[in-house]
């Protein structure tokens, strides 16, 4: 038998189907120690348990703030505690442009044009510049606000996120375009605009002299749509107006989408990016309504999908508290980010290896090996993984042949299928279905003849 390379990251283009079958949904490579990536392991992404229920629809935005997560649905602000509290707080109005930010142990939020605070009592804080707010960010506890439709920005008096000046604002005019987002990085005001991004920071100064534009600050790249962008630890990740996916570090860029996503953005709907982390992997994941969502990870700079099912990821923001993510899905639900469940159902891990061509010429299958690590836990089950072979380089695949995975309590498993035909291009598509933490490798065994 023949050890190849089966599958790395996910890179099925959908306009190039023959650059390759590559898929990884639900799973994601993990590098050996060291950094060799002669053999990696692929891993299940954490599933999704039960927390709490919003119970409404549309939801915008989801923000820590202190002990507390604040998310935005349906035009409500509510609050959702540890133990899966779920309390309304009162209405903000209902609007795509929609953002929270924590200012010390208050919440501050821009929504439907308007700027409220959270601090036990929501109310809306007027007195300001501006009379349709677009997006609300902290900075050395500075609240700023961008101007939804404009150009101009605004900032509270430092300390206070109840206190507005009409005299504390700027423009972000060195291109003629209008703010999106306002996002702070570090020691950077990075403001997003349609069609350009412009770098602030603070002076030092008070009051009207709080902020200004660094010199040569001005990014000629805008940003795709308001909630195509997320605040990480390490950065900035956004999809730009020019449809490539960036990671903006200390006010430098770095595309990192391949050409299998950049299709996904041109010709899919991107919908939301957000951020979250795992056995030291950091995510960050573009969103869309009408395919699984794209993940990078910024520890190995590989790309997996994830999907709710065989569908779209049904989560549309992602908040962090208490040592934990939470997903939030439209609809309600709320969901920590954990175990190997899809909500109800067991997660399905979807591998789809590299297609064997052998220079045109017919061959056969005549062995498969496929080997996996299916943990120590003894659940007192067999776990199950599926095999599916195409003809068409993955576009289409024929009928399920399962396998055993033997009881759940051992440990390193070997998958054997044999005598699976002749081909002239062969594709292997694994799936595992069971709530269990099953690690499988990227390479696998092949016989030829």
């Amino acid at each position: 038998m023949t050890r190849v390379t089966f599958v790395a990251q996910s890179s099925r283009d959908d306009s190039n189907i023959a650059a390759s079958s590559e898929r990884l949904v639900n799973c994601y490579a993990e590098a050996a120690p060291g950094g060799a990536r002669t053999r990696l392991t692929i891993r299940s992404v954490p599933g999704e348990t039960t927390l709490a229920d919003l119970a409404t629809g549309l939801l915008r935005a989801a923000e820590k703030v202190s002990d507390t997560i604040y998310a935005i649905a349906a035009g409500n602000l509510f609050s959702v505690t540890e133990d899966g509290t779920v309390t309304n707080l009162g209405s903000v109005g209902e609007a795509l442009e929609t953002s929270i930010t924590a200012i010390g142990d208050d919440a501050a939020i821009a929504a439907n044009g308007t700027y409220y605070v959270y601090d036990g009592t929501l109310a809306a804080v007027a007195g300001g510049l501006l009379t349709d707010c677009g997006s609300v960010t902290a900075i050395d506890q500075y609240v700023v606000i961008t101007e939804r439709g404009g150009q101009r920005f605004e900032w509270l008096t430092q300390g206070d996120p109840q206190t507005r000046n009409a005299l504390y604002f700027q423009d972000a005019d060195a291109r003629n375009d209008n703010l999106l987002r306002g996002i702070a990085d570090g020691g950077y005001l990075v403001l997003f605009g349609e069609e350009s991004i412009e770098l602030w920071y603070n002076t030092g100064q008070a009051a009207e002299l709080a902020f200004a534009r660094l010199a040569g600050g001005v990014i000629d790249l805008g940003l795709k749509s308001y909630n195509l962008v997320v605040k990480h630890p390490g950065g900035i990740f956004f999809v730009g107006d020019d449809g490539m996916a960036y990671n903006m570090t200390g006010g430098q860029l770095g595309p990192v989408a391949t050409p299998a996503v950049l299709t996904s953005i041109a010709g899919n709907e991107a919908t939301a990016c957000f951020y979250y982390e795992i056995r030291g992997h950091k995510f960050l994941c573009i969103r869309f309504s009408d395919r699984p969502a794209w993940c990078y990870d910024l520890t190995t700079q590989l790309w997996h999908e994830r999907a709710s099912g065989d569908r779209t990821w049904e989560t549309v923001a992602v908040a962090h508290n208490w040592g934990k993510f939470y997903a939030f899905n439209e609809g309600g639900p709320v969901y920590e980010m954990t175990g190997y469940t899809d909500v109800e159902q067991a997660l399905s891990r979807i591998q789809i290896g590299r297609t064997i061509y052998n220079d045109g010429d017919q061959f056969s299958v005549s062995e498969l090996e496929y080997l996996a690590r299916v943990g120590t836990t003894d659940l007192g089950r067999d776990a199950m993984v599926t095999l599916n072979v195409s003809r068409n380089g993955g576009k289409t695949f024929g009928a399920d042949i399962d396998r055993s995975m033997g009881d759940l309590g051992d440990t390193e498993q070997r998958m054997v299928w044999r005598a699976l035909g002749t081909y002239r291009q062969f594709t292997a598509k694994f799936t595992v279905t069971d709530a269990a933490d099953i690690t499988s490798y990227s390479d696998c065994n092949v016989s030829l003849s």
